[in-house]
Order: structure tokens, then C-alpha cells, then sequence
């Protein structure tokens, strides 16, 4: 099944939970579940976002839809794939930070913090920015 199969892509591929997905595609987890379940038709909006998410090329979306896994058999493609994915996320993380050049700034500072300082200044940025999402 279709939806199964972005399931699969999500958990072996790019391997994000459904909490991270659902985050980036701006939807509930329970709806993303209820997508990757088929209990819900995955709207046309959703698979472009979830398309543009995953990076997934023509061939990969087809190999999605036809069935075929990437799985034992495919090592080197999923590491590529996998690859690809991670490229993708860096580059826009990186150009976050170029279009907030006020971030890129503060955390250029912090990299010059000792050890036991980067570690308390990264834990309270990440406990701001999760108190800012809920």
C-alpha cells in the first residue's frame, strides 16, 4: 500500500519519527499516523510537502508507489538515499542561518565556549526553542 510505503521510506530512509515529520510538514502526529495508515488519504498538498521533505526524485517517488522497498537488498541505494536526505536537511539548516544572521553569530560565539559551556548554552537554546513550539 501506498501510504505503508512512505511509511517504510520515513522509518528506514530518512529515519525521522512521526513527531519530527509531522513538525516539518506542519500537521498533528495523529494525522500524519492516520496518512502513513491509510486510514486518511494523503492529500495532494501533503505529498508535494512530503515530496519536497524526503527529496525524493521522480524514480524514487515511482519506486515508493510501485512497492519497491529499499531494504537488505538495497543497502547501497538506502545509504545513498539516506545521504542525500541529510545533505538536503544541513543545506537548509544552513540557510536558516543565512537568512538570520543573528543566529549564525550567536552560535559562532558559543563555539568558542569551553566544553562544559557549550553544553549548557545548546541544552537551554534547545529547551527555549521546544517551550517556544508547544
Amino acid at each position: 500500500m501506498f501510504s505503508e510505503a512512505f511509511k517504510r521510506y520515513r522509518e528506514e530512509i530518512v529515519q525521522l519519527s512521526q513527531v519530527e515529520v509531522a513538525k516539518r510538514l506542519n500537521i498533528s502526529k495523529q494525522l500524519l499516523n492516520k496518512y502513513e495508515n491509510g486510514k486518511s488519504q494523503i492529500p495532494n498538498d501533503i505529498l508535494r510537502k512530503l515530496v519536497d521533505l524526503y527529496q525524493l526524485s521522480p524514480v524514487d517517488l515511482y519506486s515508493i508507489i510501485s512497492g519497491d522497498s529499499y531494504s537488505d537488498q538495497h543497502d547501497e541505494s538506502a545509504m545513498l538515499l539516506r545521504e542525500k536526505f541529510a545533505d538536503g536537511e544541513t543545506e537548509r539548516a544552513l540557510n536558516t542561518l543565512i537568512q538570520y544572521p543573528q543566529l549564525k553569530n550567536l552560535l559562532i560565539t558559543a563555539s568558542y565556549y569551553d566544553q562544559k559551556k557549550q553544553e549548557r548554552f545548546i541544552n537551554k537554546l534547545i529547551t527555549l526553542i521546544k517551550t517556544i513550539e508547544e
